[in-house]
């Protein structure tokens, strides 16, 4: 599966790498939230929904006007919280030696998960003009979620466990040192046993022009889980020893598939050269001829101006130089006298 992924990988740089430049290209920055949920059940347990977010930097590729393909990478998260009340037993061997009956008795015992997936979805992409700057959205694919982390940790509730000797007939219990005793005290730890799933998701939203090559985009999503997220274990959720495992990572919970759905805001940007209209190219060459008439007026001006200044200096020095000859001429009659 590993392998599988790093050549998907490989394939979408590929093909982003191939296409960004290209008509129609097109990169999408968005992040959202929603009831994300890896959705299990367990024995004596009541799940409840919780909120989790998304972020994810797309690619969509559009071959057509109207079809295009969609990829990316994002990160999504999952929480979950379960109560459990129940009673279970289990068969377990004393410091001693001796074989007894471990019953474990959970007290409306609630415990959170949290878990964080890489999120790479793969998936047609549909588009569609309502309007001058209203565009319609919609992807129907496929997630590859690989697990980047995985936590549990308990808020309330509690553990009693008590140990049956079948052969005197007697149960003990508050005994600690002995392991028989009661928990109030909150665990916290990883789940080591989250696998990488595949889910099929659905989204659709409008997108509204902002600026040239920059829409706001709104839209939901919805994804259902194709196989389990959790690989089965036999563990049991708190063992005779003092260690808590943690639900999911316990022999109460077989499979949870992921299971989202929520909204996102985000923007799209257009790495697509502008395709002008025949109007448009027609508006543009007209606007060209009237900047170049306009220029050589302003040159035909210019140089207007330059000649009336050159004029206005030979005047100038014309009459300088008369004044010149008058004076020289009054200064020869008056040496004469």
């Amino acid at each position: 599966m590993n392998r599988l992924l790093t050549l998907i990988l490989i394939l979408l740089v590929g093909c982003s790498w191939l296409y960004c430049q290209q008509e129609g290209s097109f990169v999408t920055l968005d992040g959202g939230a929603g009831i994300n949920n890896l959705n299990y059940t367990i024995k004596g347990g009541k799940t409840s929904t919780n909120i989790g977010t998304t972020f994810n930097l797309g690619y969509n590729y559009f071959f057509t006007p109207e079809i295009g393909f969609h990829t990316g990478l994002g990160i999504k998260s999952f929480n979950n919280t379960c109560m459990l009340n129940l009673r279970d037993s289990i068969l377990s061997v004393d410091s001693e030696g001796k074989t007894f009956l471990l019953r474990t008795q959970y007290n409306n015992w609630t415990e959170n998960q949290k878990v964080t997936m890489l999120d790479v979805p793969l998936a047609i992409l549909y588009r569609l003009r309502l309007g001058d700057k209203v565009g319609l959205r919609a992807n129907l694919g496929i997630r590859v979620l690989t697990p980047l982390s995985a936590s549990y940790q308990t808020t309330s509730g509690s553990i009693t466990t008590t140990g049956y000797y079948s052969n005197v007939n007697a149960e003990l219990h508050n005994i600690p040192s002995h392991g028989f005793l009661t928990i109030k005290e909150p665990q916290k730890g990883e789940i080591s046993n989250i696998n990488t799933a595949i889910s099929t998701f659905a989204e659709v939203g409008l997108t509204v022009k902002l600026i040239d090559k920059v829409d706001l985009y709104i839209g939901g999503y919805l994804d259902y889980g194709l196989n389990s997220a959790v690989q089965p274990d036999k563990k049991q959720i708190y063992e005779y020893n003092g260690t808590y495992n943690g639900m999911i990572a316990s022999d109460k919970l077989k499979e949870a598939t992921p299971i989202a759905v929520g909204g996102k805001l985000g923007f799209v940007f257009d790495l697509s050269p502008k395709v002008y209209t025949r109007e448009e190219m027609q508006v543009m060459r007209a606007k060209q001829m009237q900047r170049m008439q306009q220029a050589k007026e302003k040159q035909k001006e210019a140089k207007a101006k330059a000649t009336n200044r050159a004029q206005m200096e030979r005047d100038k020095q014309k009459q300088k130089r008369m004044q010149q000859a008058d004076k020289q001429r009054a200064q020869r009659s008056k040496s004469k006298r």
